[in-house]
């Protein structure tokens, strides 16, 4: 399933998206978030709670994110509790 989710997450990336899992600990079912982590395209694992807040941010001026969050991708991943 993570070559699924790998390919997904990579097109999902190639156009500029942001990409955002629920922290595994946060998770009732802790599979899937730890599978689309560990595919390496994952730019902020979040709390539920955080997952709202951190879409408002973007959406209210995605530029302004990047540069507080110091840019996103793979070698830059956000884990926020």
């Amino acid at each position: 399933m993570s070559a699924t989710f790998g390919s997904a997450l990579r097109g999902i990336k190639a156009v500029g998206g942001i990409t955002i899992a629920q922290d595994p600990i946060s998770a009732k079912q802790p599979d899937m978030p730890i599978s689309v982590i560990g595919t390496g395209f994952i730019d902020f694992i979040l709390t539920p709670e955080k997952i709202g807040q951190t879409i408002i941010a973007i959406s209210q001026d995605k530029r302004a994110f990047q540069r507080n969050h110091g840019g996103f991708g793979p070698d830059r991943q956000h884990r926020v509790r």
